[in-house]
């Protein structure tokens, strides 16, 4: 089994004109909103997203995702692979029922983001580091 490994992490402020596919190169991306309100439309959902929320995108149906351009939101994001992060993400969606996620940990995960350091690489790492653990440990506040 790959491990979990980060391609992108960043984070988004209030910019009126973001706009971007769901995540690419058959990565999944976990956003997670802090405030302001936007939209993500796929296959399968069409919503309004607001600060609190927790979304992963797939690369099976990426959809798209973009700001309100009156009330734009913020974000954190991180763009990860491997098939030990594909298990794990889908145990997150069939245990609250979706990609769209409003948990009562969403402040305990904030707190962890702004810890870990901005990363934008071309490709993957072989291995995971000290960044990939605390990933981890954030997806697995979600099953806790």
């Amino acid at each position: 089994m790959d491990p979990i490994l980060i391609r992108k992490l960043g984070f988004i402020h209030r910019s009126p004109s973001h706009s971007t596919a769901g995540t690419k190169e058959q990565d999944i991306m976990m956003c997670v909103f802090t405030e302001g309100t936007g939209y993500y439309k796929n296959k399968q959902i069409n919503t309004k997203i607001e600060g609190g929320v927790i979304a992963f995108f797939l690369p099976s149906d990426p959809g798209v995702l973009y700001a309100d351009s009156k009330k734009p939101y913020s974000h954190y994001f991180c763009r990860f692979n491997g098939s030990f992060a594909f298990e794990v993400v889908n145990r997150i969606i069939k245990f609250w029922n979706g990609q769209i996620i409003k948990s009562e940990k969403y402040s305990d995960i904030v707190l962890i983001l702004k810890k870990m350091r901005q990363e934008f690489r071309k490709d993957l790492r072989k291995e995971m580091i000290a960044q990939e653990g605390v990933l981890l440990q954030i997806l697995l506040l979600l099953l806790d």
